[in-house]
């Protein structure tokens, strides 16, 4: 009985099973800037000079204002208030007050913050190491303007100007140099190469060859030993120095501002730490102006060559755009003389078809028209004088037209340059032409033809066409020289008079396709069209078109454009 009531009483439903731990992207983003920060605030303490109160950079206001750079302002407050705890944490044992931590806090997020706001409102690209306009925005905003003013209210400068003991000590004025140049350097080389690998630095390592990477490896190496040995040496001097220059020089031409940001981010680093440990020409001499020289050096050796590298990066973008114009642009030519390619084969096509169609239809119904009117005329009364004459008038325009529609037709599709080819058809064309306009020509032929495609005789052809049609109408002049020949592996065409003469941009801004067709024409079978006058000094039209020889049949057609 119990068992029944047992399996009558509905079993508890399972407990739900635990959630994983989730981390959102904001606690995701305060607790990277909390570690970041600390870690940054500890690496700060440490480079101290003994007996002094303020780092020779501060490396966690770099970090501050590179999370500021890029987050977006809504998101502002996640850094701004992951700073305090781990600020606390990295100062525990420095020994200060409370009050005096915030203050620090404070002041640290003023500095970071009005340099975001000002950055923002004057560079829209996403860092403002891309182009020397926001470049130089950065160094005017982040490096000198803004750090220097918020620096004022720094404590030991607030203390030296409050308390007689701390400015017998310290001045005021060294306060505030010692303070503004501790940020400010730090902005100046830490804040690149921070921003740039986080913004970048993905992108660069996807598109690193296995050669790229063997060069950074050396230029790194060749930091490191120049480092070791001018940085850390116990006899070097200020004049050692200048070994830093051709790997700065090195950084920016193949690297750009991303290796000279990451070379100069090694390089304070390493210097403020082998200054601190007595080596090198920073080491030498009292904790004060150690500090001092060191900064400076920094300062004199960062400023110019970021602005080289920017330069550099500059320069090579715009010649990667000017390529990349070319390019489309060569695209975009090709695509119109390959349309124009077809546009004249086309054109070919329609005239042979009318050409056929005059010769055919036309010819043949005009043929019979005269035939019709020969027989009428036979079978007239003998006293229809008159009427027999209108008959023999209305024959002769028939057969008038008929000569000029097979003019027309071999105009549009010349038969002879097929059969007898481009020599026989030119001078049968030159003689026409002769006849029907009353101007000499002059036609000389030379060379070997027979290399010539037909698709080269006809361009040729189409030229001469409309070039003894030009002279008709525009040259004013009585005789015209056509030269045609072929020799060393070219076809030469020239067709020159000593008329009139134009003025070539004034005609190109006319309508008509006489000049460009010819052009085009040419460059559709890998030749040049060279056109010579002057008003009053003639005109001379010519082309050249490489042909193959009758050995070796006809040459490969060069690349179009």
């Amino acid at each position: 009985m119990s068992e029944q009531l047992a399996a009558s009483v509905p079993s508890a439903p399972p407990a739900p099973a635990a959630e994983p731990l989730r981390i959102g992207p904001s606690t995701a983003l305060a607790l990277l800037c909390g570690l970041l920060y600390y870690a940054a605030a500890e690496l700060g303490l440490a480079l101290r000079f003994p007996g002094l109160a303020v780092s020779a950079l501060w490396p966690p206001n770099a970090v501050l204002l590179t999370a500021l750079l890029l987050t977006s302002p809504r998101r502002w407050w996640i850094p701004l208030l992951a700073v305090v705890p781990a600020h606390f944490a990295a100062h525990a044992d420095a020994g200060f007050p409370v009050w005096r931590l915030l203050w620090q806090i404070g002041l640290n997020s003023t500095l970071a913050v009005g340099t975001a706001v000002a950055l923002r409102a004057l560079v829209a690209a996403r860092h403002p190491f891309g182009t020397l306009r926001d470049l130089s925005v950065y160094l005017v905003v982040a490096v000198f303007a803004v750090p220097a003013a918020v620096t004022v209210l720094a404590p030991n400068t607030v203390l030296s100007m409050l308390d007689p003991a701390a400015s017998a000590k310290e001045p005021a004025w060294l306060a505030w140099r010692s303070s503004y140049l501790s940020n400010a350097t730090a902005f100046l080389t830490l804040v690149p190469a921070i921003v740039l690998w986080v913004s970048e630095g993905p992108s660069w390592l996807r598109r690193a060859t296995s050669a790229r990477v063997a060069e950074a490896g050396l230029l790194t190496l060749g930091v490191y030993l120049v480092c070791m040995s001018v940085l850390a040496g116990p006899a070097a001097t200020p004049a050692a120095l200048y070994a830093l220059l051709p790997l700065l020089l090195w950084a920016a031409a193949r690297f750009g501002v991303g290796g000279v940001a990451t070379v100069l981010f090694v390089l304070a680093l390493g210097a403020t730490v082998q200054a601190i440990d007595g080596r090198g020409p920073f080491g030498e001499t009292i904790a004060l102006e150690s500090v001092f020289g060191l900064q400076l050096f920094l300062f004199a050796i960062a400023l110019p060559v970021l602005i080289l590298a920017v330069l550099m990066d500059e320069r090579a973008r715009s010649e990667a755009a000017i390529r990349d114009a070319d390019d489309a642009l060569r695209d975009s030519y090709a695509q119109v003389q390959d349309l124009a390619g077809r546009l004249i084969s086309a054109q070919e096509g329609e005239r042979t078809r009318i050409a056929r169609d005059l010769h055919d239809d036309v010819g043949q119904q005009l043929a019979a028209v005269a035939i019709g009117l020969s027989r009428v005329r036979q079978h007239l009364p003998a006293d229809s004088s008159g009427t027999a004459e209108d008959v023999s008038r209305l024959q002769e325009g028939v057969n008038h037209i008929a000569h000029a529609l097979r003019d027309l037709s071999h105009e549009l599709h010349p038969a002879a340059l097929r059969h007898l080819g481009l020599g026989v058809a030119l001078k049968g064309h030159c003689r026409e032409f002769a006849e029907r306009h009353g101007i000499e020509v002059d036609f000389r032929a030379e060379g070997d033809l027979r290399p010539v495609t037909p698709e080269i005789a006809l361009c040729a052809f189409r030229v001469a066409q409309e070039a003894l049609r030009n002279v008709a109408q525009h040259a004013g002049t009585i005789a015209v020289r056509v030269r045609l020949a072929g020799a060393d592996g070219a076809l030469r065409l020239t067709i020159g008079d000593d008329g009139r003469g134009f003025d070539r941009d004034a005609a190109a801004a006319l309508p008509g396709l006489g000049l460009i067709g010819m052009d085009e024409r040419v460059r559709a079978v890998g030749g040049r069209l060279t056109i010579d006058t002057q008003p009053g000094e003639g005109t001379t039209v010519a082309i050249h078109v490489p042909i193959g020889d009758p050995a070796h049949g006809a040459p490969d057609r060069p690349p179009r454009g």
